[in-house]
Order: structure tokens, then C-alpha cells, then sequence
């Protein structure tokens, strides 16, 4: 198939103009692309396309160049056509690899139609120093793009226009201004309250605990409740869905609750990149006075100095710990916290954030004992899927005896194809009337179209049982790593595990990735228990008695 690659970027323009999902500019590259497939007869018409609207070319960190990628990978996709290179993307290099190396590599060819390059006429050659200087012009246009975007930004910050999504907790967008922030009550007399129970000694330990004891709302609860979102992005349960101390911290760490615009606190490293750093204080955009103060400036210097007194956060995570991304705590659902220290064992961060509220447990749980058990349950659940695999494919081969019985209906078939020939010439020459011929024809076509049911059935049957035992030898073969290891280790945690959950010391969860595989490998062997199996037998060699009658 051919893949369209439509992209744009959202500071290229008319990005949802006219009230439309897609951009004026998606629809011309979209009639574009179409319009060069009709009229070339060197191009596949079978097409699909994969949009990007409002996406940066800078990276490749795009949902539907993501989905292209995969498809090119299964090989849906043999030829890819996109307007010019600057659509693809504008990093010069990341272009480059894509070009020279990544499209050969999966055997795809790639035209870009204005750029008047087609990957065709570059077989055995580099992509030459026309292209390069192009895709290099592309990342140079897209930095120069992204300063002027940067500085207009920078311009509406300096006036005291907010360019936020979102302002913190105790303040909303005014429907009148979007640049600037009204006091929301509710939420605003939370921030108070917290800001009046620290400036009275309280830590944030004890602000946490007042807080959950009189059930106030989240910050999050507060914007799914109140409809600023329609659910809050979070993974822990509801049940667990508290206040904690890195709420509380972050509340009177909170420079605008004095009434200041504060912005230019996150930089991108790079142009395009996903990487990001934090803006020192000193070198932030600030506007003083751009909306309604919570807390006075000296309220805000005293809160501050308390809580700078303050043990804040905990032992740093131990991100060495091969289970650590798939390890969650079963009552929170939270990953399970893996401290760097010498002790090596998992605890329930959650807990310790919460508070008394929190029905997660403090135990510590050593990592030495987690590992045994996954290791072990691992190891027996390969041994269950290796032999259930086995014994599906004997009990295929014995039931279905498949090239058995695809000789013996191919027989039959000729058979009755020669049969039908016969009435047919019977009929011809008036030795059969034609009431007689057709019913005869009649039942005839009825077993012929019976005998390619069977067929496809035993098809069907052999190819789903030829399939599962392929997908467990491709884990069996993974599996010879976890044999060579004396530990559990990150590609066999990768390779095998989807999640570990612990409840408690004695009572552990793991859902392991091959768990679907031995669920339908079980339920095709127990298909093959049924009557379905016989039934097809005596279908396949069916007795002759009516055919005699004939």
C-alpha cells in the first residue's frame, strides 16, 4: 500500500480554520498527493493516510508518524509520499537517517513531490548534496520559526498577558480576558487555609493530615468536579485519591498566590527536543500585580521560611531496580518505591505522602524475595506454555489429521465435478429430463459448497493452532536468557512482564505478557474436546448411501 503523510505544524497557520478539525492546509496536501497517485502509473492507488495536524517537524515524537512507522515495519506500507521534506520533518540529520538509512532498511520507497526527490532514482547512492542543503535549510527556517514564536511569546509575558493553559489552583481564566485570572472562591479558600496553617507552625506533614480529616477536596478533584476537565489524568484509585505532601508543598512554593504572572519557567534544551530545564528564578519573566492576591508578599516570605525548615521529599529512587517500572502497590495501584539505600527492599511511597488516611501499608518488602517469586512463577508459566503448546499441536494433528482430510475432500470434489459433467451430457442428450437434471445439479453444488466449508474449516483450525504454537516458540526462545541468568534482569522483565502487584507479604499478582497467549491456546485445545472435531470427521467422509440412491 501507499502511505500520504500529511503534517502541520501549529505555528504554521490555519491550524482549525473555518471551524474545521483538519486545516485548509491538511485538505491541499491531502488533494495534492492524491491528485500525483492518479496520474502516476509507477505508484500503488491503494492509499491511507496518516495526518499530524498541529505537530512540530523538529522531532519525530507524532502519533501518526509513530503508526506509519509500525505499519512500514509489518510491511503494510511499501511506498511513502509526502508534499516536500520539510513534512516529513525539518531536523536536518534525523531526515537524513531517515532517508539513506531507516527507508532502505524496510524496503520503502519515498517520494517527496515538490522536493522532486523519489528514494527510485537514489538506489545505491546517497541522497546528494541538493538534499542535504534542503533538509538543512528546513532546520534552519524551523529555528529561526520557533525564536520569532519564542519572542512574541516572550513580548505578551512582558505586558502581563498569561499564555498558561491553565492558572493554579485558586484561580481561573477570565471568560471576559483569557490573559488574565479572576479568584475562584472555593479553591482560593482552600490555598488560604493552608497558606494561615503553616504560617501557625504547622508542617506539611500536619497540614496533610487536617486536610484529609476534614475530606477537603484536591486540586484535582477540584477541576473534575467543578468541569474544567472531564477527568483528571491520575492512576492512583479513588478510594486513594488524597491529599498529600507534595501538594501542600507545591501550594506555598507558589509565587502567584501573591498576585504576580509568573512565566518562562520551562526551556527545550534544543529546538524540537523533548528535553526540558527548569528556568532559575532569577532569569523568569515576572509581572507583579496581574491579578487578585490570596496571600500578601510577606505572608508568602514567612510560609516559605517555615517550610524551608522542612525535610521535603524522601530517599531518591533506586532506578536501577529491574522490576521497578512494572512494580505497583495493590492498594493505591501507585508504583511501588524503590529507595536508594543499602537495604535493598520496595515500599508504598503513597503512604508515607498521605499520611494516616491512606489505607496502604509501610511495609518494606525486600527486592531479593520479590525477585525469587516472579523468577519462579515465571519460569513455571514458560514449562505450562511450552507443554500446553505442545499437546494443542498433537491434538490437532489426531483430530483433525489435516492433509488426510484434504486429500480426501479434494477426491470427493473431482468426484462430483466429473458427476456434474456426467448429468450435464445426460441431459444434453435427452437421456434425463430437466426437473430431474437440476435437482440432481442442485445437490450436487450443496456438496460441492459443503466440501470447501470443510475445507476452509480444517484451514482455519490447523492455521490458529500453526500460529499460537509459533508465538509460544518465539517466548520459548526469549526464555533461553532468563535459563543463562542467575537474576531477574531489565530485557527479561521487558521480554515477559506487563505488571507485578503486591497486596502484601504473602500475597502477589503478577500478569505476565504471554498471559493471553496461554488463555487462547487453552481455549483452542478445549475446542478440539468438543463434538465440533467429530462432527467435522464424519462431515469429511461422509457415507456414499445417498448418492447410490441417486
Amino acid at each position: 500500500m501507499t502511505g500520504l503523510y500529511l503534517r502541520l505544524s501549529s505555528a504554521d497557520g490555519d491550524l482549525g480554520s473555518d471551524g474545521k478539525d483538519e486545516s485548509n492546509s491538511i485538505e491541499n496536501q491531502r488533494a495534492m498527493l492524491l491528485d500525483f497517485v492518479k496520474r502516476r502509473d509507477d505508484v500503488n492507488k491503494d492509499v491511507v493516510e496518516y495526518i499530524d495536524d498541529g505537530y512540530t517537524g523538529t522531532n519525530f515524537d507524532r502519533p501518526a508518524f509513530k503508526e506509519l512507522m509500525e505499519d512500514m515495519k509489518s510491511g503494510k506500507i511499501d511506498t511513502l509520499i509526502t508534499k516536500d521534506l520539510s513534512r516529513l520533518g525539518r531536523n536536518y540529520i534525523e531526515v537524513g537517517d531517515y532517508m539513506e538509512q531507516i527507508f532502505p532498511l524496510l524496503g520503502v520507497r519515498y517520494i517527496a513531490v515538490n522536493s522532486n526527490y523519489d528514494s527510485n532514482d537514489y538506489i545505491g547512492n546517497t541522497i546528494g548534496l541538493e538534499m542535504s542543503v534542503m533538509n538543512l535549510v528546513n532546520a534552519l527556517y524551523s529555528k529561526d520559526l520557533s525564536k520569532k514564536v519564542k519572542s512574541g511569546v516572550e513580548a505578551k509575558w512582558k505586558s502581563g498577558k498569561s499564555t498558561s493553559s491553565r492558572p493554579p489552583f485558586g484561580y481561573q481564566r477570565d471568560p471576559d480576558n483569557k490573559t488574565q485570572w479572576i479568584i475562584e472562591p472555593v479553591a482560593a479558600a482552600i490555598v488560604r487555609r493552608i497558606f494561615d496553617m503553616a504560617l501557625e507552625g504547622s508542617t506539611t506533614r500536619d497540614i496533610v493530615n487536617t486536610l484529609n480529616d476534614d475530606k477537603v477536596i484536591t486540586p484535582g478533584q477540584y477541576r473534575e468536579q467543578f468541569g474544567f476537565v472531564k477527568r483528571v489524568n491520575r492512576k492512583v484509585k479513588d478510594e486513594e485519591w488524597m491529599w498529600e505532601y507534595r501538594m501542600v508543598w507545591k501550594i506555598l512554593r507558589t509565587y502567584e498566590y501573591t498576585g504576580a504572572l509568573v512565566q518562562g519557567k520551562i526551556s527545550r534544551l534544543l529546538v524540537g527536543s523533548e528535553r526540558t530545564r527548569t528556568v532559575p528564578a532569577d532569569e523568569r519573566i515576572i509581572y507583579e500585580g496581574h491579578h487578585e492576591a490570596i496571600v500578601t508578599h510577606d505572608e508568602y516570605d514567612k510560609a516559605r521560611l517555615i517550610i524551608r525548615k522542612m525535610k521535603h521529599g524522601g530517599a531518591i529512587n533506586h532506578d536501577d531496580y529491574p522490576l521497578g517500572p512494572v512494580l505497583y502497590c495493590g492498594n493505591c495501584g501507585l508504583r511501588m518505591h524503590h529507595p536508594d539505600t543499602l537495604d535493598r527492599y520496595v515500599v508504598c511511597k503513597h503512604k508515607d505522602a498521605a499520611g494516616a488516611h491512606s489505607k496502604c501499608t509501610d511495609d518494606r518488602y525486600p527486592t531479593d524475595k520479590i525477585d525469587f517469586y516472579v523468577r519462579s512463577a515465571l519460569r513455571n508459566q514458560l514449562l505450562q506454555m511450552e507443554q500446553l503448546a505442545d499437546d494443542l499441536r498433537d491434538k490437532t494433528e489426531q483430530k483433525v489429521k489435516p492433509e488426510e482430510s484434504i486429500k480426501t475432500i479434494e477426491k470427493k470434489v473431482r468426484s462430483l465435478k466429473a458427476e456434474k459433467t456426467s448429468i450435464y451430457e445426460s441431459f444434453a442428450d435427452d437421456r434425463m429430463d430437466r426437473e430431474r437434471y437440476l435437482k440432481r445439479k442442485g445437490q450436487i453444488q450443496d456438496k460441492l459448497d459443503s466440501l470447501e466449508r470443510q475445507r476452509k474449516a480444517i484451514k482455519e483450525r490447523t492455521a490458529g493452532a500453526d500460529a499460537l504454537q509459533q508465538e509460544a516458540n518465539q517466548y520459548m526462545k526469549l526464555a533461553k536468557e532468563l535459563y543463562s541468568s542467575s537474576e531477574l534482569t531489565e530485557a527479561i522483565v521487558d521480554a515477559f512482564i506487563e505488571r507485578v502487584t503486591i497486596y502484601d507479604a504473602e500475597h502477589i499478582d503478577i500478569k505476565f505478557k504471554f498471559g493471553d497467549l496461554i488463555k487462547r491456546i487453552l481455549e483452542e485445545s478445549e475446542k478440539q474436546d468438543t463434538d465440533e472435531a467429530d462432527e467435522l470427521e464424519q462431515e469429511v467422509w461422509p457415507d456414499n448411501r445417498e448418492e447410490a440412491s441417486a
